[in-house]
């Protein structure tokens, strides 16, 4: 079994927001924001269409974290899986490890994701990123348009 985790130091979530995060258009953000269907489509793809689990773990004011369990099918498919808990730990591998794809929440403890790729392009250019954001109001930054991310590249 593959884990990911995903954590971050934002605002966390009650009770009441934790058990009902992956319910098709639930949504704690205003009218027009979101559609409350991420969380949801990103739950039905790792369980229904890769036999994987994904839970939350939170508490009000003390950040979130995802964790997605999947077979171990990149394992199987001959590739290897580092993983981090944090922007610095990211980047420490990035500088030991030659990486193919990083797959990164943008509001990371330490380091942000922001700072995490722009450190990562300097030491690896080629390396390709897979961009996850909670926050629907994320803008890429100017620094990361002169190397190439665009908006439609976040998710």
């Amino acid at each position: 079994m593959a884990i990911v985790e995903i954590e971050d130091n934002g605002p966390g979530m009650d009770e009441y927001v934790r058990k009902r995060i992956f319910e098709p258009f639930f949504t704690t953000k205003d009218v027009d924001i979101g559609t409350g269907l991420g969380l949801s489509v990103s739950y039905f793809i790792v369980t229904n269409n890769h036999g994987g689990t994904m839970e939350v773990k939170s508490q009000k004011d003390k950040g979130a974290a995802f964790i997605i369990k999947l077979p171990a099918f990149l394992e199987d498919e001959g590739f290897t899986v580092f993983s981090a808990a944090s922007g610095e730990e990211a980047l420490d591998l990035i500088l030991k490890q030659e990486i193919d794809v990083a797959i990164i929440d943008m509001r990371l403890p330490g380091i942000n994701g922001d700072t995490l790729i722009l450190k990562a392009h300097e030491i690896q250019p080629v390396l390709k990123f897979l961009i996850h954001t909670g926050s629907t109001n994320y803008s890429v930054s100017r620094s990361l348009e002169e190397i190439g991310v665009k908006k439609d590249q976040v998710f």
